[in-house]
């Protein structure tokens, strides 16, 4: 039997979101959001879904310039791991699998296609970006 582990993500000390690390993510074309695994999380409460796009977004902008940035491999790496995690926990699957490219790839920082996983990441952000204010505009308080 294989042990489940799970990575919990808290809110004023309060467990919202749970990912399950052996189930296979969705395929790299998917939604940009996808909003049913986003209710599922949230349990369809709309705030603590506002709440969370709020969180991921402000998380986005830290960590891309990180990510993209000439700093320190691990710290680049860091970033890379950490949002990829943030991005499966909202259904940012895109984003998630291009995150997850840019850090392996960010293992040998020489290999020519990290370029070309930057353009698709910038693409995948703008994507996520569109569909969250799309959610957040179909969800007023």
């Amino acid at each position: 039997m294989v042990a489940q582990s799970a990575c919990n993500i808290c809110v004023n000390n309060e467990r919202v979101m749970s990912e399950r690390f052996d189930e296979v993510p969705p395929a790299k074309d998917a939604v940009d959001i996808d909003e049913a695994y986003l209710d599922q999380q949230t349990g369809g409460d709309r705030e603590l879904a506002r709440e969370i796009i709020g969180l991921y977004r402000d998380q986005v902008r830290q960590q891309y310039a990180v990510i993209t940035g000439r700093g320190e491999l691990r710290a680049r790496s860091d970033a890379a791991h950490t949002l990829k995690g943030s991005s499966r926990a909202i259904g940012a699957w895109k984003v998630a699998a291009i995150v997850e490219d840019i850090e392996g790839a960010l293992a040998d920082p020489a290999t020519p296609e990290l370029e070309m996983l930057f353009q698709r990441f910038d693409a995948a952000l703008n994507a996520a970006d569109t569909a969250m204010r799309a959610i957040l505009a179909a969800r007023p308080l």
